[in-house]
This record gives C-alpha cells, sequence and structure tokens, in this order.
C-alpha cells in the first residue's frame, strides 16, 4: 500500500521510519540477497524509480521495489527546507541504505524522549529488486524527539540525503490508542499541511538501544528507517 508523503526525511519521523527484522521481533537484519540492516523508520523526498511495493507487515515483498536518483530535481530537500523550524545541529554518523524483503510487524509501543540518529534505512523490494536492481545512497540524520504528558511526540529533525543540502523539519506523531501503530505524522514546520498514518515500532532492543522505527516513502516506493537514541 502506497503512503502519503510525509516531509519529516524521518520525519524525513521520519524518519521514519520506516521501521526491523525478518520475521519482525528484533529488527536486526542480515545482509543478503532479500535483507539488510533495517527496522521501521525518516522518509527521503519523492523522486525515485521503480513501482513502489505491495507488501504486508510481517510478510513477503511480492512486487517491486524503488530506488532515488540522487541527481533528480528537487531531491535534495523536497521542498523548501525548514531551518527556520529548529536549530538541530546533524550530528549523525552517515550511513547507506540497504534492501529487503520481508516486512516487519510495526510494534508501535510508548515514544522516548531524547536525541536519535538515524542507525538503518531498509528498503522494501522483492528479492529480485534487492538483488539486482537495488542502488544504496547515502544518508545522514538526527531526531531530537520530546514526548508530551499526553504520549504524542513532538520530533524536530535534521537531514542529509546523498551529500545534498541540509534541511530541517519539524513533525508530530500521536500514536493510536494504547500506544499502538500507526501514529499519525502530522509536518508542523514547514506549514505544508502533509499527515497521515505512519506504521512504528518504539522499544527498547537487546543491545539496551532504544530504537523508533518508521514506515515512509522512499522514492517511488517505501522503506524502514530505524533510529538508535544516544
Amino acid at each position: 500500500m502506497r503512503r502519503t508523503f510525509i516531509s519529516l526525511s524521518l520525519l524525513s519521523l521520519v524518519v521514519v521510519s520506516a521501521v526491523v527484522a525478518c520475521g519482525g521481533s528484533d529488527d536486526t537484519i542480515a545482509p543478503g540477497t532479500d535483507g539488510g540492516t533495517g527496522d521501521e523508520t525518516t522518509p527521503p523526498p519523492p523522486g525515485g524509480d521503480g513501482g513502489g511495493t505491495d507488501a504486508a507487515e510481517d510478510g513477503e515483498v511480492t512486487d517491486g521495489g524503488a530506488n532515488i536518483d540522487p541527481d533528480a530535481g528537487g531531491f535534495d530537500d523536497g521542498g523548501p527546507d525548514g531551518g527556520p523550524c529548529n536549530t538541530v545541529a546533524n550530528a549523525a554518523p552517515a550511513i547507506s541504505s540497504s534492501c529487503i524483503s520481508i516486512v516487519p510487524v510495526a510494534e508501535g509501543g510508548a515514544l522516548v524522549a531524547g536525541k536519535y540518529y538515524l542507525a538503518a534505512v531498509a528498503v522494501l523490494g522483492t528479492p529480485n529488486f534487492c538483488k539486482n536492481t537495488f542502488i544504496p545512497i547515502g544518508f545522514r540524520e538526527t531526531l531530537d524527539l520530546a514526548v508530551g504528558s499526553d504520549g504524542v511526540g513532538t520530533a524536530e529533525i535534521a537531514f542529509q540525503i546523498a551529500g545534498g543540502n541540509l534541511q530541517h523539519r519539524t513533525t508530530t506523531f500521536a500514536p493510536s490508542a494504547g500506544n499502538a501503530s500507526p501514529a499519525t505524522a502530522t509536518t508542523i514546520c514547514p506549514a505544508n499541511g502533509n499527515t497521515g498514518p505512519v506504521a512504528y515500532t518504539s522499544a527498547l532492543r537487546a543491545n539496551n538501544k532504544q530504537i523508533v522505527s518508521l514506515r515512509l516513502p522512499y522514492g517511488a516506493g517505501e522503506a524502514i528507517y530505524r533510529f538508535e537514541k544516544q
């Protein structure tokens, strides 16, 4: 199912991811033909190729996959820079996207305040796409997450994609009742009115890392974006 583009990018939370493990429980995917590293996490701007994805949660991707073309017009920003929205510095290390063919369960969970770095971007594609067509690109993204007494998160985001310009976004995440997935993500700066449901996981993993994973757009397709609390 294609999701509406949310200018977080996570998110760019986006960023985010999009957000995950083979089988869906431990958010770790080994590299290989139908795997990479991933979770659900941030959205990159539109502008890729491919035909999107047809994937059921915790199931195999049966159709599609998409790349992002760094040379496409508007790729850097997906819209005007939200620099005035926040002053978050992008201190996150650079990572490269990977490709997976198994979609994990979005577990939901209570959001936890803190500074997060984007740790993985796992593009959803068929095994054939992941093996033969997928082209990785670089990401750097820092997410500052504040959580209100009502459980709603406000994410101030700074991100760069494939060495592009530094961009800023501010987005709110409102989990469904009982901290269930999906959350309703709303871009509040720039004030473009983007809003929509985002499948997510917020959990403490076996490595004692608090993560937020978001399932968000990746070009014409989707990816799982995983952020780790610092």
